[in-house]
């Protein structure tokens, strides 16, 4: 169904506001700047985008892909109730129905349905919404190390002073896109829209150089194992041998822009924190043993890691420390119910990559790398209720159902993959 390219016509476009939305969300702008907290904008971008998308359903009468609209929907209200369960079995008074970031997931999860109807045979313009938020999210990064010198206190390492502002986390978000970046730089250059791929590679250079200078040693394994599946799965324009050295040409620069306190951390790989993650865990398992159908209630953790594993070595007693092992923390804070919400919601991922691999091998098996690297990372991280974490799953997720829901003959030429 084309789209109207006229101005008038994009104040109509759901595409939009779904855009704007995602693009805060992906950048964690979202409640960061001070417009946006004040007026709540996603209740502004939210409504107008459903009203412009019923619009669009009235004018133009189909065939839409409703079934994924559902299974996404019905994914997002079994993570949501999982929680809500565990509240009110530990007479929290339901005080989840507060808590910011439950609220959040609900509102990316019934977001995300409006989004692949809004985008429905756009693909490309959504993950060029998804390359610019990488690019923009770098950039941020980069301001606040090298203008604002931003830094932890104990370790001296990069850090956002803002919502999803741990130098860890922000690394394994973006290594989880690149190989949606990847993706795009294939179908934008068999398209023959250059311009276009110019943003792409852009975001993957400035993520490359963030995640370098994070310091993150899991997410580099991560980027290792995932990007090994790419190169060998997918069949790429240029030759291998090329790809790899310009990644390792990005990675040695960005390391040199980071200074001897990038080779230091890579070089010594046992630290104070290694150990603080294994109580952590320890944690989490005394949590699980106490509890293990619905848990302690979501965000429980941090207030039992004294009282179940002693002192850490980087915090003191007045801050708690998460259990930085996501399945753990789900069973620890959710039990087995909600460690089953979560399966119910990788499995429909897996899901969304085959029905895509019938239509487009290269998608599903880069979409899959992503997972990877997402799982990857969560093993050392408490990433499980983290709403920027749903929306990069979800983001994979939406982008595979396009691409099955595409009908044959009215598609764009798909990337080859082996």
């Amino acid at each position: 169904m084309p789209v109207s390219k006229s101005p008038y016509s994009l104040v109509f476009d759901p595409a939009l506001y779904f855009g704007v939305f995602l693009f805060l969300v992906l950048t964690s702008l979202h409640h960061q700047w001070p417009f946006t907290s004040l007026y709540n904008i996603e209740y502004i971008l939210l409504p107008a985008g459903t009203v412009a998308l019923v619009l669009r359903l009235r004018t133009h009468p189909g065939p839409w892909p409703w079934r994924p609209v559902v299974g996404i929907w019905l994914v997002g209200f079994v993570i949501g109730i999982a929680p809500v369960f565990s509240h009110a079995l530990n007479h929290y008074d339901g005080a989840i129905l507060s808590d910011s970031n439950w609220r959040s997931l609900m509102k990316i999860y019934a977001a995300a349905g409006g989004t692949l109807l809004a985008f429905y045979r756009r693909k490309t313009a959504l993950l060029n919404v998804a390359a610019l938020s990488m690019a923009a999210f770098a950039v941020i990064f980069l301001v606040h190390r090298f203008v604002y010198n931003e830094v932890e206190a104990e370790t001296l390492r990069p850090i956002l002073n803002t919502t999803h502002g741990d130098p860890n986390f922000i690394a394994s978000l973006l290594v989880a896109g690149l190989p949606m970046l990847a993706y795009l730089w294939l179908q934008n250059r068999r398209l023959g829209k250059h311009g276009q791929n110019l943003l792409g590679f852009g975001a993957a250079v400035l993520s490359l150089t963030v995640i370098v200078l994070t310091e993150s040693r899991m997410a580099l394994i991560a980027m290792a194992l995932a990007g090994g599946l790419a190169l060998w799965r997918v069949k790429w324009p240029v030759s291998r041998a090329r790809i790899i050295a310009a990644l390792i040409g990005c990675i040695v620069i960005a390391g040199a822009l980071g200074g001897s306190q990038v080779v230091d951390r890579f070089q010594n790989l046992a630290d104070d924190s290694n150990q603080d993650r294994v109580r952590s865990i320890e944690n989490g398992w005394v949590m699980f043993q106490q509890k293990p159908f619905f848990g302690h209630g979501m965000h429980s953790a941090w207030r039992n890691f004294y009282k179940n594993s002693g002192y850490g070595v980087l915090e003191d007693e007045s801050r708690g420390i998460d259990i930085h092992n996501a399945p753990m923390q789900v069973l620890a804070e959710l039990g087995l119910v909600g460690l089953g919400a979560h399966l119910v919601m990788l499995a429909f991922a897996v899901s969304a990559l085959i029905a895509a691999r019938r239509q487009d091998p290269a998608l599903a098996t880069l979409g899959l790398a992503s997972l990877i690297s997402l799982g990857i990372n969560m093993l050392s991280l408490p990433m499980a209720h983290q709403y920027i974490f749903h929306q990069w799953l979800l983001v994979i997720v939406v982008s595979a159902w396009l691409t099955a829901s595409e009908v044959s003959g009215k598609s764009p030429a798909k990337p080859v993959a082996i």
